[in-house]
């Protein structure tokens, strides 16, 4: 009789194998398409969108490889300056870290979060998931963004004013990876030594970061020399500030803090016709697709700046047409700021209810109850069929083997017992949890 059970599990056993192996095989065709994807990205965005649809599509909305699915969609949107695509899919990304925490996704996705909000000039927002990203990064094996997570984090709290938090943060800095780090590392000490008005360290950063980058005629140097522009402005040597204001936009025409400060210190020195020359750079520039609040708020300073100017100098018509420019800045900067903040409403962060975290629950929550339901409708078919099999097989010997048939239908509920205590057992998909406090 053992040797019948032994005989029967063996037989069942391998099916049971094969419905557990599923999954793993749908992960590794995932990760498959995933690379795919990620191969193309950049030169073929379209078809690694298509990729990427059809891999959430077979997915169960809550697994690394579609979180990861996500992200990327995230970058190939921010590649296409599309703001709302680019915000949902980091927000799905986010959502499935709530079902599939993972250090590595979650420092990639909360950085990019900080970024995407230190780049439209949102600073709380920045920090907020800058916080987050470090406190990932510091759990997760890979250091490898580490880097990335205080550059973004130091940034946001300096832009708010928290200079010593902002220095706690950039002083945590590794210089073991390469040069660039520390250059990078040293702009932001120059500036927020200025901010502390610790100047002789300031200088003193400059001075080391332009002998790291070579020459200050290199675009990279930028940064530093209208820091050091507004060091010497604030030490009074007004000669020095005005040569880095203008090195500075020499190597970067494109820099709108070195633009603005040398029109104003120009203007201040009393040298109006080359403070309208900077002023109107920024009166130039292509506001059509802007979305930094911060390069919004410093135009429309210039053109303030600007219209001043040519009141001064009696050029009423000119300053009336910089006032009327400026009064259209100032609205479509408050719009700017009205779109982010309708943006941030429809996908709400820290709401239970908020509509993409509730899709991705949906769908995860349906595709697992329909696996869980296949699972259930597979064991039991399997199980009319034995049951139906050992039926057949006492019908044909029920007079003749009336003992050995109790003992084969003894084997049988062993069997079905053993099938359904290994049914019970498979766990297809994660249960979904409550979405928590973000």
């Amino acid at each position: 009789m053992l040797k019948r059970k032994v005989y029967i599990i063996l037989f069942i056993l391998p099916l049971i194998t094969g419905a557990c192996s599923f999954d793993l095989d749908r992960s590794s065709s995932m990760a498959d398409q995933y690379e795919r994807a990620l191969s193309t990205w950049k030169s073929d965005s379209q078809n690694s969108l298509q990729i990427l649809e059809g891999l959430i599509e077979q997915s169960s909305g809550s697994d690394l490889w579609t979180t990861k699915a996500y992200l990327l969609q995230y970058y190939i949107f921010a590649r296409q300056g599309l703001q709302e695509e680019e915000y949902k899919a980091l927000i799905k990304a986010k959502s499935n870290l709530e079902v599939l925490p993972n250090h590595e996704v979650a420092t990639e996705t909360f950085n990019a979060l900080s970024y995407f909000y230190y780049s439209r000039g949102f600073w709380a927002k920045a920090e907020h998931f800058g916080w987050k990203a470090l406190e990932a990064v510091e759990l997760s094996s890979d250091k490898s963004k580490y880097n990335f997570v205080l550059f973004n984090l130091g940034g946001a709290l300096f832009h708010q004013d928290k200079w010593n938090e902002s220095l706690e943060i950039i002083e945590k800095v590794s210089l073991s990876d390469n040069v660039g780090s520390r250059i990078n590392q040293l702009e932001w000490l120059a500036a927020i030594n200025l901010h502390l008005e610790k100047y002789d360290e300031a200088i003193a950063n400059g001075k080391e970061c332009l002998d790291l980058i070579g020459t200050e005629d290199d675009p990279k140097a930028f940064y530093i020399l209208n820091t050091l522009g507004l060091v010497y402005n604030n030490l009074g040597d007004l000669d020095q500030s005005a040569a880095f204001f203008e090195k500075s936009y020499r190597v970067n025409n494109s820099f709108h803090y070195a633009i603005f400060n040398a029109g104003k210190l120009f203007e201040e020195l009393g040298e109006y016709e080359k403070s309208v020359q900077y002023y109107e750079v920024l009166r130039n520039w292509d506001i059509s697709s802007e979305l930094n609040i911060d390069i919004l708020t410093t135009i429309h300073k210039g053109l303030n700046r600007l219209q001043l100017i040519y009141h001064l100098k009696g050029e009423q018509n000119k300053a009336l047409q910089v006032m009327l420019e400026a009064e259209n800045l100032l609205e479509r900067k408050t719009l700017t700021e009205a779109a982010q903040k309708e943006l941030e409403a429809v996908y709400a962060l820290d709401e239970l209810e908020d509509e993409a975290l509730n899709d991705i629950i949906q769908q995860t929550e349906a595709k697992a109850n329909t696996n869980r339901k296949m699972a259930i409708l597979f064991a039991g078919l399997l199980a009319m069929v034995l049951i139906a099999f050992f039926a057949w097989a006492m019908s044909l010997n029920r007079r003749k083997y009336s003992v050995a048939n109790s003992e084969l239908a003894a084997d049988a509920r062993d069997v079905i017992d053993f099938l359904s205590l290994q049914v019970t057992q498979i766990d297809l998909e994660p249960k979904v949890r409550q979405h928590s406090d973000s």
